[in-house]
């Protein structure tokens, strides 16, 4: 899911602290792109009324039961990128 040659950088944690945001590029490998991308669509809910027909939205519980998902959160390499930027541990909660 993680691809192996992403590496984040000093600089990048810096611009994390500063700027409270920071993009990830290659990050994650194509296959898990092209799965997220699946997951998203399938899961897209479609207006039932002409009210929203503006507006579409993700269901609330995508990958819940996704192992992919389940397999990213558990990813060392994936926690201790997260863990440099924020000095917090991942953790997992649905609301």
């Amino acid at each position: 899911m993680i691809d192996k040659k992403f590496e984040l950088t000093s600089s990048d944690v810096d611009k994390f602290k500063e700027d409270g945001y920071l993009v990830l590029r290659n990050i994650f490998s194509e296959r898990a792109i092209e799965h997220f991308q699946k997951l998203a669509e399938e899961n897209i809910q479609r207006p039932e009324t002409n009210y929203g027909s503006g507006f579409s939205k993700l269901n609330y519980d995508i990958g819940n039961n996704d192992k992919q998902v389940f397999d990213l959160i558990q990813n060392s390499h994936f926690k201790d990128t997260l863990y440099k930027l924020t000095n917090r541990e991942l953790i997992f909660t649905q609301g």
